[in-house]
């Protein structure tokens, strides 16, 4: 570790990609497609219930 180089700012390195990047961008998507699920059920939800009172 002593011999090793810094990563500047201007360097090859400077804008790759971490790991913690991919998760935080994953973890939006995931978020979103949880939300739509959770939207899907309840209006397959409310949809039963209508159809049940209507018997």
């Amino acid at each position: 570790m002593s011999t090793a180089m810094p990563i500047n700012k201007t360097g090859d390195f400077a804008s790759t990609t971490t790991g913690a990047d991919i998760w935080n961008s994953g973890m939006g998507i995931i978020g979103i497609v949880v939300t739509v699920i959770m939207v899907a059920v309840a209006i397959k939800a409310l949809k039963g219930i209508q159809v049940g009172n209507n018997d």
